[in-house]
């Protein structure tokens, strides 16, 4: 499973806030704030962190990426959908040639 932050960016730009700003209120340290900018995974604890500094929900701040029979349709689709790229992505038609082994 993969995540993306750009919903907690974006609400950061919208309330005028920097990482910075968002790492000293919520307690959080710098590798934690590097690490979400290379969406990869964080605590739980940490997201609950943030959305208690920013009074929000943990939808509002990420997305959890989960795939099955896509990943399969198309190798490269956890990148495509992280860069925003969802018109270059090979749906999945569901033939069952993955499951059926053909």
């Amino acid at each position: 499973m993969a995540v993306s932050y750009k919903k907690l960016w974006k609400l950061l730009i919208d309330r005028d806030l920097m990482k910075k700003d968002l790492r000293e209120q919520a307690g959080l340290t710098t590798n934690v704030i590097a690490k979400m900018g290379k969406n990869e995974n964080v605590s739980t604890e940490v997201l609950c962190k943030i959305c208690d500094t920013l009074g929000c929900e943990m939808d509002d701040i990420v997305d959890f990426i989960i795939v099955g029979r896509q990943a399969f349709a198309d190798p490269d689709f956890m990148n495509k959908v992280a860069d925003g790229r969802a018109d270059d992505i090979n749906r999945c038609v569901r033939c069952m040639r993955c499951y059926s082994g053909s």
